[in-house]
């Protein structure tokens, strides 16, 4: 190995000009997981209520058509 070669993997422990591109990697992975971790409940929630709204409509029309 050359000079440069030792020296450079002597300072490689030092340098951070790839740090902000891991951290920003870091948090996007997190938000991302977060936003999973609160979307799947949410969705499970809004499908309930869907299914709840559609049968209420549909007794609601079958009652209405009863009575006409």
């Amino acid at each position: 190995m050359t000079n440069a070669s030792i020296r450079k993997y002597r300072l490689f422990p030092e340098d951070e000009s790839g740090a902000v591109t891991v951290d920003r990697v870091v948090l996007t992975a997190a938000v991302a997981g977060l936003s999973l971790v609160v979307l799947i409940p949410v969705l499970s929630t809004i499908e309930s209520a869907s299914n709840t709204a559609n049968v209420t409509l549909q007794s609601a029309s079958s009652q209405a058509s009863e009575t006409n």
